[in-house]
């Protein structure tokens, strides 16, 4: 995926850029997102994308961009879009509208997965904490994942296992285990 053209583009896009407050480079919430993506074998073209479109001006600087790629993988970064951003962490609301499309809920998945995982290591005293970790309790409300999914995030993504270990007693709702999608 690493070499695909969607994932140029996010690369592209990207840079160096790191992220304020773990000083992460901002590649890392692609690479980590495909890795849970994979975990749930699901696509993550539009995933890789979603950073492009996602906000009003970046879908005005990057509208032109709109026809490099297969227009369904279009079409689910534009649902991603208009699910995504009726639910930030600003809003004061703590549901989640689910996208009628599994693909669509499960780049929200991994997304979530992904921030929550770097707010328990790099924004736990935030100042705004309390209600950030608000926003991330519709994890336990996106359809079940096939998989152990918040544990198997984790462990592929080594880094924040101390995280987890800590977190899943005081939130044992981010389990969710299904045999089915």
């Amino acid at each position: 995926m690493k070499y695909h053209p969607a994932y140029e583009a996010v690369r592209n896009y990207y840079g160096q850029a790191r992220a304020a407050c773990s000083q992460i480079p901002l590649i890392n919430h692609i690479d980590q997102g495909i890795t849970i993506l994979a975990t749930l074998r699901a696509t993550s073209q539009a995933y890789c994308l979603h950073p492009l479109f996602q906000s009003d001006n970046n879908l005005a600087t990057f509208r032109h961009k709109l026809a490099e790629f297969d227009p369904y993988v279009i079409a689910l970064v534009m649902e991603y879009r208009h699910i995504a951003n009726n639910h930030l962490s600003n809003s004061q609301d703590t549901d989640i509208t689910l996208s009628p499309l599994k693909e669509v809920n499960d780049m929200l998945r991994a997304d979530k997965v992904q921030n929550y995982k770097d707010f328990l290591l790099y924004n736990k005293n935030h100042p705004n904490a309390d209600r950030l970790d608000k926003y991330f309790k519709p994890l336990s409300v996106l359809p079940p994942a096939p998989i152990l999914l918040v544990r198997s995030s984790y462990r592929l993504c080594c880094s924040f296992k101390d995280a987890l270990v800590a977190n899943l007693s005081s939130n044992p709702s981010l389990i969710r285990l299904s045999a089915s999608t």
